[in-house]
């Protein structure tokens, strides 16, 4: 469910709460709810179904990775949230791993105090805007993790983006630890720690995809693209130029679509005429082009067994602006 992750390009996962709704062509075979909704009966997916929050203890996990980033003078890029959309607009009860609705309780510590306690006892339900203020906070005071925020839902994260100041009253932190100002460089809203990137599998979701997360640019340093599984062409990216970074890759499991290496291909040669950052993460289980039943990752995510011009894994350059 978090800490480290086999995912190539993140350090660590973190996933505030689980459950989610399927919105396109990339949702088809989720693998989270195939493991957390069909197998463990954990939450179930579906604008009918259920939103479960993670433990009070998997909450504290950030400050121990920051902690240690902060010590080795170094950075992580969490992923959040592999098992939801942090964006979605979801207005049920928000469970916790026991099945009760959570309720605000009393406050019982010191950083946990602003943050929406998972017990069910007290007299207001905890709300996603509840969650969302949480995870926001603790974005805030994580300043060693990058985080990287990925929705399917690219067109509601202005509505649903928490400025620093709105946190404020909520979450006393003296404004010159959350940067307000940085030299007038940056406003309320920008959060330097935060990669923004939306999810796209087709030429159709692409085009619809982009527009609104580029509305989102003076939100975050580094605004990416997700197109994973990839299970259509994608002939043109628009406006690639405007992007930081490209993630691809073919669906992986035993249901997984064809992705064929043209595609994944004309991808790569689209990043570098742009000169945008690619990074090839899987080719799928059913990789249609180049190799037969020789390959022995089941995913096909063994950048040894790949022809050279697919070994492409880059990141995007960030410069880190100080506190």
């Amino acid at each position: 469910m978090g800490s480290q992750t086999a995912i190539q390009w993140c350090d660590r996962t973190f996933n505030p709460w689980v459950g989610c709704s399927k919105v396109h062509t990339g949702c088809l075979n989720c693998y989270a709810e195939a493991d957390f909704d069909k197998r463990k009966h954990f939450a179930h997916w579906g604008p009918h179904g259920t939103r479960v929050k993670t433990t009070k203890e998997y909450w504290r996990k950030p400050f121990t990775w920051n902690a240690a980033a902060k010590l080795g003078n170094f950075r992580e890029r969490v992923f959040c949230a592999s098992l939801a959309d942090v964006f979605e607009n979801w207005t049920g009860r928000i469970f916790d791993s026991n099945g009760l609705t959570l309720h605000h309780g009393k406050i019982w510590g010191s950083i946990e105090k602003y943050l929406a306690l998972d017990v069910a006892v007290g007299k207001s339900v905890v709300t996603m805007d509840d969650l969302r203020r949480d995870l926001f906070s603790i974005i805030d005071i994580t300043p060693n993790l990058d985080w990287l925020l990925l929705t399917k839902r690219p067109e509601n994260i202005l509505n649903k983006w928490l400025s620093k100041r709105d946190l404020l009253p909520i979450f006393p932190v003296p404004p010159s630890k959350l940067g307000l100002p940085i030299h007038g460089l940056l406003n309320e809203a920008f959060r330097r720690n935060v990669w923004l990137g939306t999810s796209v599998s087709d030429q159709s979701t692409t085009n619809a995809a982009i527009p609104e997360l580029l509305k989102c640019r003076d939100l975050s340093p580094v605004l990416f693209l997700s197109v994973e599984p990839l299970v259509g062409p994608i002939e043109a990216i628009p406006k690639l130029d405007r992007l930081d970074w490209v993630i691809v890759g073919g669906e992986s499991g035993p249901n997984a679509r064809p992705c064929r290496m043209s595609w994944i291909a004309s991808i790569i040669r689209q990043c570098k005429g742009a000169g945008v950052p690619c990074f090839v993460k899987q080719l799928g289980s059913n990789a249609v082009g180049f190799y037969g039943s020789s390959i022995k990752d089941k995913a096909g995510g063994d950048p040894n067994e790949w022809p050279e011009e697919f070994r492409v894994r880059q990141f995007p350059t960030v410069t880190v602006l100080p506190l």
